[in-house]
């Protein structure tokens, strides 16, 4: 879908809405979680960056959960400039634009704009993972606005999975085009958390 133009708005309904509630909700219950039980703790990371111009570079490193001063859930320290620091949470990342009104129980459009882009949440399930795909866009010079960003999360919603946290996100991935052709590429995946 890189470069090519966002698919058209439409509301979530039937198994993507239900989709969709059950993923906010664990993210809700994430946030309260974290902020009042595991603030503090060390969280482990594999990270991969495959650049524009290169083989794969993958590291792990390790960081500690905070709120910072806007009451924010962050991972404080982590690789320069190369990691995602900020959690995702049911109101701050990629679903903060759409959680508050499912949260409500209320249909509400697939596509939210901020001041600078527009991105598409979508709910989809794959070898019996949810996962959730958005899809950014920037107004191009040449006029429209054309896919530039496609973020994936894997979350936890409970059941077996390596992480015991519901709305624990369990792999971030993001892409983003490259100038002379092909996808950079950057993907976190949790490891474990608090066992040092």
């Amino acid at each position: 879908m890189m470069g090519e133009v966002m698919p058209d708005i439409a509301e979530y309904a039937g198994g993507e809405f239900n989709q969709a509630h059950a993923t906010c909700l664990a993210l809700k219950s994430k946030s309260a979680i974290f902020k009042g039980e595991l603030k503090g703790q060390k969280f482990s990371f594999e990270l991969e960056h495959r650049n524009c111009t290169g083989a794969p570079a993958i590291t792990s490193f390790k960081t500690t959960l905070m709120e910072d001063g806007a009451g924010k859930l962050v991972y404080a320290d982590g690789p320069v400039n190369s990691y995602f620091k900020v959690v995702e949470t049911h109101n701050e990342g990629i679903l903060a634009g759409v959680c508050d009104a499912i949260l409500r129980g209320n249909s509400t459009a697939n596509t939210y704009t901020t001041a600078t882009e527009t991105t598409q949440v979508r709910f989809t399930e794959e070898n019996d993972i949810l996962k959730v795909i958005a899809y950014t866009t920037a107004p191009s010079p040449e006029g429209g606005a054309a896919i530039v960003r496609e973020d994936v999360l894997t979350v936890n919603l409970g059941g077996n999975s390596q992480g015991s946290i519901v709305g624990l996100v369990l792999e971030k991935e993001q892409r983003v085009p490259c100038p002379g052709g092909g996808v950079e590429i950057l993907r976190q995946t949790y490891l474990n958390h608090n066992i040092y």
